[in-house]
């Protein structure tokens, strides 16, 4: 079997994985066992909007790969395609990391008193 997948299947898997990956987190940011350490903190704000941020970059780049051959007539080049899928998802995670320790930084210069 042969599974033929494209640069529109792997942005739109990343948006679905993403989304799901955010709704089942939401569940753990609404514990009170996390309050004290993780809200006084702005991880949750900020992971929500990177994850908001990147869901719908996904999304317009998903969509921009489905309506350009229709639009134009003209294919896009496959390789790039996966090439731009895999920048995309290295940056994603870079900044995920890049928002846990700034917020881990902060919450250890500016914590509790």
């Amino acid at each position: 079997m042969v599974i033929n997948t494209t640069t529109l299947i792997c942005l739109s898997e990343g948006l679905f994985v993403l989304l799901a990956g955010n709704l089942m987190n939401a569940e753990n940011n609404g514990t009170s066992t996390l309050d004290i350490q993780l809200h006084d903190t702005y991880f949750v704000i900020a992971h929500i909007h990177l994850i908001f941020f990147f869901t719908f970059l996904f999304l317009a780049f998903a969509a921009v790969y489905f309506v350009f051959p229709r639009i134009t007539g003209r294919a896009m080049n496959a390789p790039m395609g996966y090439i731009h899928f895999a920048t995309l998802v290295m940056i994603l995670f870079v900044c995920g990391q890049v928002v846990f320790v700034a917020n881990l930084g902060w919450s250890l210069v500016k914590g509790q008193k």
